[in-house]
């Protein structure tokens, strides 16, 4: 029912990253329904999420900005 792509990104390096690295995209069930909320009243959005980037021993080595763009399909 929706259309959603990664519109833009940046990313703030904190600290040199040695080995693996791994970064984990959640969105809780809260921010899809505000989401589909709003889509319910204007057709499209970008909405703005922060991830983080650890280490294998989980020091955030990297924060990335992720705007990405979602909107309802034509029905």
């Amino acid at each position: 029912d929706y259309i959603v792509w990664d519109k833009s990104a940046t990313i703030d390096f904190l600290k040199p990253g040695h080995g693996k690295v791994s970064a984990v995209f959640h969105i809780e069930d809260e921010t899809i329904e505000e989401i589909k909320a709003y889509l319910k009243i204007k057709r499209k959005m970008d909405k703005e999420f922060i991830v983080e980037v650890k280490s294998e021993t989980g020091l955030v080595v990297a924060r990335i900005k992720k705007i990405v763009y979602i909107r309802r399909k034509n029905s």
